[in-house]
């Protein structure tokens, strides 16, 4: 059977009070004398698409940049960072891992499962890192590039 998800309140008397009712007794009622496991999560808030558009649209240009001129003076004939290769390296460099399942394993965090003030950091994380590692300024989101 597949996982059931429902969206629900706890009550002032620790009550589960489901917001679609009808359904949840329905669901319910398919599993009458079964065995089941319940797994409660907070709703956490996901980046805006805004925000998505200002990372890839604006942090991860100016890092492809900055690595393909490295990597042109280091590497000549080395092709540039695609966009998701920069981020691969945002993401490894800024967020890191988490244990794998097996032993000694490493798992790269990913950004989708970050709620918005993560991301946030991330983000900010990455603009720093520009302005200290490359004397890059990258303008916040609704900020205008100044003229060079």
């Amino acid at each position: 059977m597949a996982e059931l998800r429902f969206a629900a309140t706890v009550s002032a008397e620790c009550k589960l009070v489901p917001e679609a009712p009808a359904t949840w007794a329905a669901s319910l009622s398919e599993l009458r004398g079964q065995p089941v496991v319940v797994t409660i999560t907070k709703p956490k808030k996901q980046r805006s698409l805004q925000a998505n558009r200002y990372y890839f649209g604006c942090v991860v240009p100016v890092f492809q940049e900055i690595w393909s001129l490295g990597r042109t003076r280091a590497n000549p004939g080395a092709p540039p960072y695609d966009r998701d290769e920069t981020h691969e390296v945002l993401v490894q460099v800024l967020v890191g891992y988490e244990d794998g399942p097996l032993p000694g394993s490493r798992v790269r965090k990913r950004t989708s499962e970050m709620d918005t003030a993560a991301f946030a950091r991330f983000v900010d994380a990455a603009r720093e890192l520009a302005l200290l590692q490359y004397g890059c300024v990258i303008p916040a989101p609704g900020e205008q590039w100044e003229a060079a």
